[in-house]
């Protein structure tokens, strides 16, 4: 090289240098560290809140007592944009400091994002469930790459495990408090609920209803007891790793009793829920962590293992449906064939898949007779992905394994543990919690409608919480290494039951499996050579996740906050004006409700709010028409009309099975023949869409019975009455005792006399 070119050389690599012990280093170091913040701040609060589409309309509002508590779309949105954020500020931070990021990591999380953006663009409900997708894989892949500085990997583990803690507190109060509480009213009040469910008493729906009722298991604030018992089985693995460790270093008693307290209080928790799958994975994760504890050797072969369980959990339903009448066997014979559907779904649309919102909807059409649920997901990692996604899915499959491939070879020191500035771990963590809490009470909306109990869960829930952080920022000097371990084999845990349940697509979870993935497994530094390519990629990511916060703030959160505030605002009026005695007040209440519905509808182009303002109108017309005052015919015909109209709408755009029944019944409300001539090309095309769906084959047999055309109702009726025994599993979604038996009779008499009795 030319002299003068050398010293040019020379003197820019000094400067760079120079500009990053100065300044760039610290900037690039603040960047990360409020990127981390903002990522695992909002997947902590996310674990604490169940995810609901809209307020007040879930149930009727005049018959509760407060909204449906939940975080609302818009919420949602709100955190996706700040974990896109972090990850920008992440990746902006690695820029800054000259490190870059692995280019076929970025493009890995990357590939599938086109296709989610596609379908979001088309379907509000598929954007809220992309978004909640591509930011909690853009935000892991950020924190892989942050976690290569090891007081940011430290302080992301401290906030992520220490975020179980009220889970664990809400599950103990629900064990000891509320389930009981539930039972005694329910037996109080017996008819009433039964009446409410609309289940005849002493049939066997009543009765597996009231054992399942009896033997209530918690569920913490999500939706399944399953996602609770995976989560505690990910935690007790990795507290287990951390109370192994503080007694082998021979730390204080006290502390390794603290340790083991809280490892135990989550392994019962597990027990508790009686999820066969949360006990199973939870004795992998407490093996897989004594093995990386006391094995010599077993960061080479931790990997392999991890990624061999990870493809037996995946075959587990498949194979397991093979074995016969087993504990457990029951569930993975039903797996078994969400996995055949979802495989069915993906060949028919294997580029782009169904939309992250249309598993549903194509479910219905290839279940067998045997599968009574109306899933929104197969359960399973894999078959979530590709089937509502397509083939560049796999990419996210492929980095999961990945990572956890090179997880156990990642797990030495890789920078100071103490953070910058000054400022010890503990500080930075503490800071960083107060933050998450005080983030977390401001969107705790059960605070503001239950009080009491939800006030006592959340205190003591976030003051544990706080706790912990501060217990983890404290051993991280001591025991770094069983925190990593800990940490990776949670994240395993994670994964494998992932394989066999819905985690992966239910707002809760995703993020802190995915966060806690990334966290756990951080990427490789990139070589000298390759380092100005590395850095290059990093600032294309950063510039893609703060484009991708912009897009989604405007074409997500701001629609979704406008139509969140119009039907709070229509929920609250309509329970505020409830107790109407006159009809035609009723059923003009109603149809405000709807017409409010329909405007807000048309911000987002969302017929979920179309189909729940026909739901209000015929809410109005049933209503209306009961009371002493009725309203008057043409008025529950005109209402009756403008059901059809919406619910036709949107029946005769997407397809929707839910559309076509409410169509169906707004028809056939008035007993007119006419209806019933409309109603029934509407009955044939539902059948055809759902062909193994209970009540969509019932409705057209009784519309063909009331129409008079007994022949092909009664073959009709002969298929309702061999679904419902297909369904055998689960009697809470069979045919009532009464309709079973009134079916049989209409079937009895028909093929003796040949006529209707």
């Amino acid at each position: 090289m030319h002299p003068v070119a050398l010293f040019r050389t020379r003197t820019m690599i000094d400067a760079s240098n120079l500009e990053q012990r100065q300044g760039g280093w610290s900037a690039g170091s603040c960047a990360i560290l409020i990127g981390t913040a903002l990522i695992v701040s909002s997947v902590v609060i996310r674990l604490m809140t169940a995810a609901i589409e809209m307020p007040w309309f879930d149930v009727d509002p005049t018959s509760i007592d407060h909204p449906a508590i939940g975080l609302l779309p818009s919420a949602r949105f709100g955190f996706d944009i700040l974990m896109l954020i972090g990850a920008g500020l992440i990746l902006g931070g690695q820029f800054v400091r000259g490190q870059g990021a692995s280019w076929w990591v970025l493009l890995l999380a990357a590939l599938p994002v086109p296709v989610l953006l596609w379908h979001g663009w088309n379907d509000p409900a598929d954007l809220e469930q992309g978004s909640l997708w591509f930011s909690s894989a853009l935000a892991a892949v950020a924190l892989a790459h942050g976690a290569r500085m090891d007081w940011i990997r430290a302080v992301g583990l401290c906030i992520l495990l220490a975020g179980l803690a009220p889970l664990v507190i809400k599950s103990i109060v629900q064990v000891a408090w509320d389930i009981p509480a539930t039972i005694a009213y329910f037996d109080a009040n017996r008819a009433e609920e039964f009446a409410m469910l609309g289940i005849e008493p002493g049939s066997s729906a009543a009765r597996v209803f009231e054992r399942r009722l009896r033997n209530a298991v918690p569920t913490g604030w999500f939706s399944s007891t399953n996602l609770l018992a995976s989560v505690m089985a990910a935690g007790a693995s990795a507290w287990f790793a951390i109370t192994v460790l503080t007694v082998r270093k021979k730390m204080t008693s006290g502390l390794s009793g603290l340790c083991a307290l809280i490892s135990l209080s989550m392994i019962c928790i597990v027990i508790a829920t009686e999820s066969i799958g949360g006990w199973v994975v939870m004795l992998l994760g407490l093996c897989m962590a004594s093995a990386c504890l006391f094995l010599s050797g077993w960061q080479r072969v931790g990997g392999w293992v991890a990624v061999a369980l990870v493809v037996l959990a995946l075959l587990a339903a498949p194979l397991g449906s093979l074995i016969g009448e087993l504990p457990g066997i029951r569930s993975f014979i039903v797996r078994s064939g969400y996995v055949s559907g979802a495989a069915q779904i993906f060949l028919e649309s294997p580029w782009r898949g169904v939309g992250p919102s249309g598993f549903q909807a194509a479910w219905l059409q290839v279940r067998d007779a045997g599968s009574p649920e109306e899933i929104v997901s197969p359960h399973s990692m894999p078959w979530d992905w590709i089937a509502t996604v397509g083939v560049l899915s796999l990419s996210w499959m492929a980095l999961v394994v990945a990572t956890l491939m090179w997880g156990p070879r990642r797990l030495e020191e890789t920078g100071t543990a103490e953070a910058s500035w000054g400022l010890s771990l503990r500080s930075w963590v503490l800071g960083i919690a107060v933050l998450t809490i005080v983030s977390g009470l401001m969107s705790a909306s059960e605070i503001r409608y239950l009080g009491g109990s939800a006030v006592m869960v959340h205190v003591i829930g976030w003051a544990l919480f706080l706790v912990m952080a501060i217990l983890l920022a404290s051993l991280w000097r001591q025991i770094a290494t069983g925190m990593r371990i800990g940490a990776w084999v949670a994240a395993v845990v994670l994964v494998v039951h992932a394989q066999v349940e819905m985690s992966i697509e239910q707002a809760t979870t995703v993020p802190w499996i995915l966060a806690m993935l990334g966290i756990s497994a951080p990427v490789g530094r990139p070589g000298h050579e390759g380092r100005h390519i590395a850095r290059a990629w990093a600032g294309v990511a950063f510039a893609a996740c703060v484009c991708l916060a912009g897009m989604l703030f405007v074409i997500g959160y701001l629609p979704a906050a406008k139509t969140d505030r119009i039907v709070s605002d229509l929920g609250w009026s309509l329970h505020e004006s409830s107790g109407l005695a006159d009809g035609r007040d009723v059923l003009m209440q109603r149809r405000s409700a709807a017409e409010g519905l329909l405007e807000a509808a048309r911000i987002r182009d969302d017929d979920r709010l179309r189909l729940a303002a026909a739901d209000q109108l015929l809410d109005g017309m049933v209503m209306s028409s009961a009371l002493d005052q009725p309203a008057p015919s043409s008025d529950i015909d005109a209402a009756g009309e403008q059901v059809v109209d919406i619910s036709m709408d949107v029946f005769e755009r997407t397809g929707s099975v839910e559309a076509g029944h409410i169509v169906i019944s707004a028809l056939l409300s008035n007993g007119e023949p006419a209806g019933l001539s409309r109603a029934l090309p509407v009955a044939v095309a539902v059948s055809e869409l759902d062909p193994v769906g209970l009540w969509s084959q019932r409705h057209l047999a009784d519309v063909l019975w009331e129409r008079g055309e007994q022949d092909r109702s009664i073959a009709v009726y002969e298929r309702v009455l061999a679904i419902d025994a297909a369904r055998e599993i689960d009697s809470m979604r069979r045919l009532t005792d009464r309709d079973r038996v009134d079916i049989e009779q209409r079937v009895s008499d028909f093929r003796m006399s040949g006529t209707p009795d």
